[in-house]
């Protein structure tokens, strides 16, 4: 059977870019079809999309923004006026964003804009993670992800983006950072996830086949979605024929592909506006 491009870019990295993004939501809802608490908030549409529209208009992680975006999507899903101000991140407004870490998927868009700048791209994951009260070791290991998903987007082959880095932090990320594999037993956090994640995008399979792998050791539903970016990110627009026709139309029918695709092109576009500013500032300073 023959299967058709899902998405037409003829700029790799957009492409990858677009893949990305659309894969973090089709496997979020994967997960959720493999079991977990239905209805949690902020989905990972909701971080993809609200996130995606901070960074296009502000050029930088903000947690306020972000926050306000996000309850003022939640308020009128659930018929209550739209919030327009967020006074800091604690109480009744911290809760109402807590949810199964679908939040990840925030990863997506943060590599887009922060696609060359490293030091940038893990202080606003940092940031990111902080705002959803993540715990010190496991925000460390989406930093560490966040390196190997801008690197991937950059069209590096999997075994230069994951081979074994040297990390000075949390023992457990170490690990993960050193090719080891972590423990059966290992707590099911986001620090197994970004192992798994990696694990499976090394062994250079299709979306289905790991989805299903994830699914056997009923993993949770970030390492569903780490997995999905990473594997989009190095295989772009799922034109391989390994890939299944099923994972496809799954894309088409169940995710808002379109509003994915632009909010992802606009990234892109920004951070190339960033990249000549920066580049111009440099040219321009006396040697």
């Amino acid at each position: 059977m023959s299967i058709g491009f899902l998405f037409a870019a003829p700029d790799p990295i957009l492409d990858r870019g677009k893949a990305m993004m659309v894969c973090a939501d089709m496997a979020a809802r994967e997960a959720r079809c493999c079991g977990g608490a239905q209805g949690a908030w902020p989905t990972a549409e909701a971080v993809l999309v609200h996130l995606g529209r901070s960074l296009i208009d502000l050029g930088e992680f903000d947690r306020s923004d972000l926050l306000r975006r996000l309850l003022g999507d939640w308020a009128a899903r659930v018929g209550r006026p739209r919030l327009t101000v967020v006074g800091g991140c604690d109480g009744a407004a911290r809760a109402m964003v807590e949810a199964p870490a679908e939040w990840v998927a925030g990863l997506a868009p943060l590599a887009l804009l922060h696609r060359t700048d490293r030091r940038a791209a893990q202080f606003e994951v940092a940031q990111m993670a902080q705002l959803f009260n993540c715990p010190s070791d496991q925000s460390e290991a989406l930093e560490v992800f966040s390196i190997f998903l801008r690197r991937a987007l950059s069209g590096e082959s999997r075994d230069t983006v994951l081979q074994p880095l040297a990390w000075a932090g949390d023992a457990r990320v170490a690990t993960v950072c050193d090719g080891q594999s972590l423990p059966i037993d290992d707590p099911r956090d986001l620090v197994a996830a970004v192992d798994q994640a990696r694990t499976l995008a090394l062994a250079d399979i299709a979306l289905p086949i790991a989805f299903e792998a994830l699914s056997r050791v009923r993993a949770s539903r970030p390492a569903f979605i780490l997995t999905a970016m990473l594997i989009a990110a190095f295989d772009g627009s799922l034109r391989r024929s390994d890939v299944g026709a099923q994972a496809q139309s799954t894309v088409r029918a169940s995710s808002p592909t379109a509003l994915l695709e632009l909010i992802a092109r606009q990234l892109l576009e920004r951070q190339n506006q960033r990249h000549r500013l920066f580049t111009s500032r440099q040219s321009s300073e006396p040697a």
